[in-house]
């Protein structure tokens, strides 16, 4: 009988699930919007890697180095971050390629409902018995704003909800003294399907361990604790270890990725607290991806738990990881002082779910004095709210000079109403009439809340996102069998498929190299470049977006061909011709950010050929030290690109060409208050300034340094005109310090491009708020004698390119000693043999490759191995062993009746 009713709760649940999911995601089937997140990185990145591991599975050889991954990249380290390794690619292997958006749509249904089951498991072991309880508290784990936002913004972070529940619950096996391999199995998926939230699961296994033996440490002697403690960290830590061949190259990427250094620490704001505090009663999203419960029903009864006597470890829990919420240096801490990120805010949920469970099973009626403070909590909650509301709205009116001001003046109210809240003797007839609440309709409200809140949170996206349209507007896929198929080169373009001007992955689905990347995981050593030569760079830490067509730069790379949509077709880079047409799906945007929609039309594409193209590997015989490169500016630098090597040695110092910037004299400000070197600037302000350009020169912009003042996300965009034409535009962002995508770019470098006239307007429009600009100014790059160098550069080059499944071979033969460089991203990964032996690989030009050759004939190949795959396979190999030891000796003991 107990069987056959847990198998009835089960299809319940199944059956409840569908239902739920069904409407919930409705407005996002049938809607055609097209988001920048899914349609640019994760459906591709699903696509790609998918269909490489099916050509793997009937035969092919495994690539583990691709050219195309951006300026290239590891397969393992750029699509782990990505769930490279969840079994649940198993079902995607079975099913047709085609269907790869229906795949992507269901994935997120699957990892949703095993989330749920594996929190129904928990909820049983914790001694819920009423389906009730069981499936209301279910559904809230599965359909609360953390887990649809990750659902439907980054899918595979489910995967933190997915297997948390399963951790605890292997916790609470192993401290009651049972089996602990659920625990094991727990940690090991958790780490190989989803690396990053996985340290927040083990965050939430220490905290849930320590706080159940901190309240046991008065009934059990220490040793005991000790002893229950050390068993548990030592399967988890098994669990974790036996995941080695993911956790070890993921270490070693994050290390060396562009990601790796620090954003700074965030002090949040009274927005941020409105928005968090906002988050447990309502489904909305905070900055620093905060959220909570978004349910104000669950909240209430969540704190009515909480406020019973004993204190449990989901009090503790939630009590604890509430009050970080509020702390900025925890969520700097917990994400390895990067960067402020509060995405652990989903372990809430678990001990929350388990609340609202607890209440359900055990109350029909709640008494006054039983929710009187949950109550003065949640009114206190509110009080918040609103005295940041007013703060916030207080800087906005005030601003800035008596912002302060206000701020103090709505603290002190504030504390005067807290404490009118909390007096007993002022608002105890309140109280008094409090009389005895009923649950009896709560289930019925609660599965309202939950159907409500979800559409709020699906139509939120309704007009970005879907899973229906999914790859469609990467149509037209037979245009690019025009470029040739004659050896390895790079394309770029003006903006991708959603005309975004940045985020974007084209050349994943279109199957050609480029020099722009959007992934989490990109190459540290490329990051370095745009650093060192100031590249305009939009991606921040999470890719870049090409050389801005600056003309060495893109020669070096081999950057052959610019694509251009024809209404774009004005700012056409120096020595770049027309070479044919073609015509891809029209988008347009909405008025919702980060989105676009098909129109079903086409729009032409104009595909420009370099004049000064420079093939794969070619040969330096010049060197420049990093002493004196030091010492130029980041034009001076990449005009040596043509001529010397920039490498580590001190001695090699070259007389080079200066160019030199010249300050703008003519600057006429609109909007704009100049005090010094500050700018107050209003809605609509902007500055323009005339450059006086020459044929045959790229302008580019210039301040020795531009920020923003108040911490804020700002905009502000660099206008070119010619002949009063717009010609270019850029759009650079300052993002708020300790941010998700800060970086320093406060001394910008634009490429504005060629002009044939002698005179360029150019004009930089600001969003409203306070900078600091020092020196503006432009320069004058002389690139007329670019066809000369390349074509010196062009005598040497590798021969029979071959790239395989581990790097790339050819062979070259040299006239006199030299440097053989290599346009791809520096990597300890590679191993480069000459003529047979191994050689070793010079860092050159900042962050790529480069070998020293003496004269005479070479046959050249580079081997690439994943950096920590070795070692991770072997952690994985020995805690496998060690687990079969343990397995074994506790089989034994079980046997022999201990």
């Amino acid at each position: 009988m107990i069987k056959k009713g847990k198998n009835k709760l089960y299809w319940q649940y199944s059956f409840g699930f569908l239902i739920i999911f069904s409407i919930i995601t409705l407005p996002l089937i049938i809607n055609k919007g097209l988001f920048i997140d899914g349609l640019t990185q994760h459906v591709v990145f699903f696509q790609d890697y998918i269909s490489q591991l099916k050509a793997w599975v009937l035969g092919e050889p495994f690539v583990v180095y691709r050219p195309d991954f951006g300026l290239g990249s590891d397969v393992f380290t750029y699509y782990t971050f990505y769930s490279l390794f969840d079994p649940l690619n198993l079902i995607a292997l079975l099913l047709p390629l085609k269907w790869i958006g229906v795949e992507y749509g269901l994935f997120i249904g699957i990892r949703l409902y095993l989330a749920g089951l594996f929190f129904l498991f928990l909820l049983q072991y914790q001694g819920i018995k009423s389906h009730k309880a069981l499936l209301l508290a279910t559904f809230f784990y599965v359909f609360n704003v953390t887990a649809l936002y990750s659902a439907f913004r980054h899918p595979m972070f489910i995967n933190g909800i997915l297997w948390l529940p399963l951790i605890i619950l292997g916790a609470s096996h192993c401290l009651d003294g049972k089996k602990p391999y659920l625990l094991l199995v727990g940690a090991f998926f958790a780490f190989i399907t989803q690396f990053y939230l996985s340290i927040y699961a083990a965050v939430a296994f220490l905290a849930f361990v320590v706080i159940n033996l901190y309240l046991q440490r008065k009934t059990i002697p220490k040793v005991l604790l000790f002893k229950k403690l050390f068993k548990a960290s030592l399967w988890f830590a098994l669990g974790i270890f036996m995941a080695g061949f993911v956790l070890v190259p993921q270490l070693l990427a994050v290390y060396y990725g562009a990601r790796a250094q620090s954003k700074g620490l965030l002090i949040y704001d009274s927005l941020y607290y409105l928005g968090t505090f906002s988050s447990f009663f309502i489904p909305m999203v905070s900055s620093s991806y905060t959220s909570a419960l978004g349910n104000a029903l669950v909240f209430f009864l969540g704190l009515v738990y909480f406020f019973q006597k004993p204190r449990d470890w989901k009090t503790i829990f939630f009590s604890f990881f509430s009050l970080m919420l509020l702390v900025s240096p925890f969520g700097y801490a917990i994400n390895a002082f990067s960067y402020v990120n509060n995405r652990w805010s989903y372990l809430l949920l678990l001990p929350a779910g388990l609340a609202l469970g607890e209440i359900l099973e055990h109350h029909d009626v709640l008494q006054a004095e039983q929710y009187a403070r949950p109550t003065k909590l949640m009114i206190s909650f509110v009080v918040a709210m609103v005295f940041c509301l007013l703060a916030y709205l207080g800087t906005k009116w005030f601003y800035p000079s008596k912002a302060i001001i206000w701020q103090v003046f709505m603290a002190i109210i504030i504390v005067f109403l807290f404490v009118l809240i909390n007096n007993p003797r002022f608002i105890s007839s309140f109280w008094c009439r409090l009389k005895p609440l009923s649950l009896k309709w709560m289930p019925k409200v609660l599965i309202i809340s939950y159907l409500v809140f979800g559409l709020a949170i699906s139509l939120s996206y309704v007009f970005t996102q879907t899973t229906a349209t999914n790859l469609a507007a990467y149509d037209h896929q037979e245009a690019f069998d025009q470029f040739p198929d004659d050896g390895f080169y790079r394309i770029d373009q003006s903006s991708y498929v959603l005309k975004s001007d940045y985020l974007g992955n084209d050349n994943l689905v279109y199957r050609f190299k480029s020099p722009y990347a959007y992934n989490s995981m990109v190459s540290g050593a490329i990051a370095e470049v745009i650093d060192y030569y100031q590249v305009y760079n939009l991606n921040s830490t999470v890719g870049y977006t090409g050389f801005n067509n600056r003309t060495a730069l893109n020669a070096i790379n081999q950057v052959r061909y610019m694509m251009i949509k024809s209404q774009d077709a004005k700012d056409i880079p120096y020595d770049f011709t027309e070479a044919f047409r073609f015509h891809l799906n029209e988008v347009v945007n909405p008025t919702i950010a980060n989105g676009g929609r098909l129109t079903g039309k086409l729009e032409e594409v104009i595909v420009y050929e370099s004049e000064h193209f420079l093939p794969f590997g070619f040969v330096y015989h010049q060197y420049l030290g990093q002493t004196q490169a030091d010492s130029m500016n980041a034009i001076e630098r990449e005009n040596a690109l043509l001529t010397h090597a920039l490498i580590k040695d001190p001695q090699a110092e070259i007389v080079y060409p200066a160019v030199n910037k010249q300050l703008s004299t003519d600057v006429l400000y609109r909007g704009i208050v100049k005090t010094g070197t500050t700018y107050l600037c209003e809605e609509g302000a902007y500055l323009s300034f005339t450059i006086p350009a020459q044929a045959g020169r790229d302008v580019y912009f210039h301040a020795d340094l531009f920020r923003e003042l108040d911490n804020q996300k700002r905009h502000y965009y660099v206008e070119a005109y010619e002949n009063n034409q717009l010609v270019s535009r850029f759009r650079e962002t300052l993002y708020a310090k300790g941010t998700y995508f800060y970086y320093d770019n406060h001394e910008p470098l634009i490429n504005l491009g060629s002009f044939a006239t002698n005179e360029v307007r150019v004009k930089i429009l600001f969003d409203p708020g306070r900078y600091e600009i020092i020196n503006l100014g432009y320069y004058l790059n002389d690139v007329s004698d670019v066809k000369t160098k390349v074509n010196e550069l062009k005598q040497e080059t590798l021969q029979h390119l071959q790239f395989g499944t581990h790097g790339f071979s050819g062979d070259i033969t040299l006239n006199e000693a030299g440097l053989l460089f290599i346009s791809l991203p520096y990597s300890r990964g590679f191993t480069a043999y000459v003529n047979g032996k191994e050689s070793k690989i010079e860092r050159v030009n900042i962050g790529y490759m480069g070998l020293y050759l003496e004269a005479g004939y070479h046959e050249i190949t580079f081997e690439y191995k994943t950096l920590g795959m070795s070692t991770g396979l072997y952690l994985s190999l020995a805690s496998f062993m060690v687990t079969a030891g343990l397995v074994l000796i506790n089989s034994r003991k079980k046997r022999d009746g201990h």
